[in-house]
C-alpha cells in the first residue's frame, strides 16, 4: 500500500471515528407535534460549534437539541454536516419561532427568524411528518447535572 492510500485510509477511518465520537453528550426525552424523540443536548461552546458535524446519519425519532443561557437570534450551517437536517428555533417559553429545512454541506446561514434560546436539529422532514408547526410548543427538560466526586 502506497503511503498516500494509508494517510487517506488513516484520514476515513478519523473521520468515521469521529462521527461517532459525541456519545458523550447527555441526552433526553422531547415530545412535540404526535411524535417524542431522544435528544442529545449540545450544552457546552465545543459541542454547539461540533453539533452533528462528521456524523453519516442519524437515528430515527432522534435529534440534538442546542441549550443557550440567553435568547437572540442564531445562525446555523451545515459545513461538515452529511446529514439533510429540519431545525426549528425554539423561545425561552419553549415555542417554535421558525422551521427551516438544511441541506448536507450546505454554508449558507440559516437564521431565526426571532430570538431564541433553544435548536433542535432532527432528520430531514421529521417536523412536516409529526405535524409540528411554528407555534408549537416542545415538551423537554433539561436533566441537572450530576455532581462530580
Amino acid at each position: 500500500m502506497t503511503r498516500t492510500a494509508i494517510v487517506a485510509l488513516l484520514l476515513l477511518i478519523g473521520f468515521g471515528v469521529m462521527g461517532c465520537a459525541q456519545t458523550g453528550l447527555r441526552t433526553t426525552r422531547c415530545k412535540v407535534g404526535d411524535g417524542s424523540l431522544k435528544i442529545e443536548l449540545a450544552e457546552t461552546a465545543g459541542q454547539q460549534e461540533r453539533g452533528l458535524m462528521y456524523r453519516q446519519k442519524l437515528g430515527k425519532n432522534r435529534g440534538m437539541m442546542f441549550i443557550y443561557d440567553r435568547e437572540e437570534v442564531r445562525s446555523f450551517w451545515m459545513k461538515n454536516t452529511y446529514i439533510p437536517l429540519s431545525i426549528a428555533f425554539i423561545d425561552a417559553d419553549k415555542k417554535i419561532v421558525h422551521i427551516t429545512d438544511m441541506a448536507p454541506r450546505d454554508t449558507d446561514s440559516h437564521s431565526s427568524r426571532k430570538p431564541c434560546q433553544y435548536v433542535l436539529e432532527v432528520n430531514k422532514g421529521w417536523f412536516d411528518d409529526h405535524g409540528v408547526e411554528v407555534g408549537d410548543t416542545v415538551d423537554f427538560e433539561v436533566p441537572e447535572k450530576k455532581e462530580e466526586d
